[in-house]
This record gives C-alpha cells, sequence and structure tokens, in this order.
C-alpha cells in the first residue's frame, strides 16, 4: 500500500481538484492522509466533505501550526509500506501512483524518482530525469550529488520513498531548515537508501498559480 500526505493550508480554492485527481487515480491500494494546518478559511470542512464517504481518506489536524509539523505528524500516522507527497494546491495525473508502484517495483527499488510538469498559465513544461532506469548509488556523497540531479529532482514531490527506511533512521522534515526543506529530507533519505529507480514519467503536475 501507499501514503500518499497532503498537508494544507487556506487551500479552499484548490483543494476540490486536488482531491478529485486523488480519488480518479486508476491505482487503489492506497491510503490519503490530509493533515490540515489549522486553517483559517473553510478548508478543513471541504476536505471533510469531499472524502467522509471515502475509506481511502483520513482527515487529520496538525495542532502545533508549521508545514515541518503536518508532514512530520502524517509520517508517524503512516500504515503504507510506501510514503509520497502531494502539494495541496498540485494535481496528479490518473496514472500517478500506478507509475509510481510500478517504478518502485523495479529491483525492490528504496526510492523512486521520477519527473513532473509544470504548469504556468495553462502552458505545460515536462522536467524528467536525464537519465531514467536503475541507478547505481555511488559510495561517497560528492559522487552522488555530481550524478544525481538534486537541484532539478530535490523537491520531496514525484518520489517514492520506503516507510521502513524513515522510521529505521527517524528522518523527519527539520524546523530549522526554513529554506529548501524539501532538499534536506530528500538528502537524508538518499544517504541512507540503497536501490534507486529513476523514471521518466512525469505524472505530477506541479502548478504555478
Amino acid at each position: 500500500m501507499i501514503t500518499l500526505i497532503v498537508p494544507f493550508y487556506n487551500e479552499s480554492l484548490h483543494l476540490l481538484r486536488c482531491i478529485s485527481s486523488i480519488k480518479s487515480q486508476s491505482f487503489q491500494d492506497y491510503e490519503v492522509i490530509l493533515i490540515d494546518d489549522l486553517s483559517t478559511d473553510d478548508s478543513y470542512q471541504l476536505a471533510q466533505d469531499l472524502t467522509e464517504e471515502d475509506p481511502h481518506f483520513r482527515l487529520l489536524c496538525n495542532k502545533h501550526k508549521g508545514l515541518y509539523q503536518a508532514r512530520n505528524y502524517a509520517l508517524a500516522e503512516a500504515r503504507g509500506e510506501y510514503i509520497c507527497f502531494l502539494d495541496a494546491d498540485d494535481e496528479l495525473l490518473p496514472d500517478y501512483l500506478s507509475g509510481l508502484n510500478e517504478d518502485g517495483n523495479h529491483a525492490t527499488a528504496d526510492l523512486v524518482v521520477q519527473g513532473f510538469t509544470h504548469v504556468v498559465n495553462g502552458g505545460q513544461d515536462r522536467v524528467s530525469v536525464k537519465h531514467s532506469g536503475p541507478f547505481s548509488k555511488p559510495d561517497d556523497a560528492q559522487s552522488l550529488f555530481s550524478s544525481f540531479d538534486i537541484v532539478d529532482m530535490g523537491n520531496v514531490f514525484g518520489k517514492l520513498y520506503r516507510r521502513k527506511i524513515v522510521e529505521e533512521y527517524h528522518l523527519q522534515f527539520s524546523p530549522h531548515v526554513l529554506l529548501s526543506e524539501d532538499m534536506f529530507f530528500v538528502v537524508s533519505y538518499l544517504i541512507h537508501c540503497q536501490t534507486i529507480y529513476l523514471s521518466e514519467k512525469t505524472n505530477y503536475l506541479y502548478i504555478a498559480h
């Protein structure tokens, strides 16, 4: 099973499209943790109305406030073998989860890295990995980060993480990292994973609002 973590704060304008894109997934062995970061609009009620009849969804409230806290809370609640992330103002194409699952089965990957589709003013630009297929992880950090495009692929979304590794090494989002917090988590995970699969799929819609 895949756990999809979706934190949100005052996203009432985008939640309908975001949640609808999740419900349209062709892959059905998943759970969704929607976690409200103390929204001041009607986002929580909207999320509740959209998901209360769907057993795939769990709606939680982050009482401590802050994106890193919300994500860490959801990580602790995750039940799936794998974990992935979705920002509440983005959307997924219907084969996103099935593609991650398919890629994760290659060499039983600890980490799947996909590209994404950047949507700006209605136009779309595909951001793909430079080389697809199994990735042999170098032993030293310098070789790893010179061969893995961490700048373009440092976002926490568009990836599949093994929950066992997250728990074993107590990986979390840090309150001390104010910029590039996604990259900090990805780099921390990269250090501990062994098998990596790079995929040319771009089924995540990263939307500029």
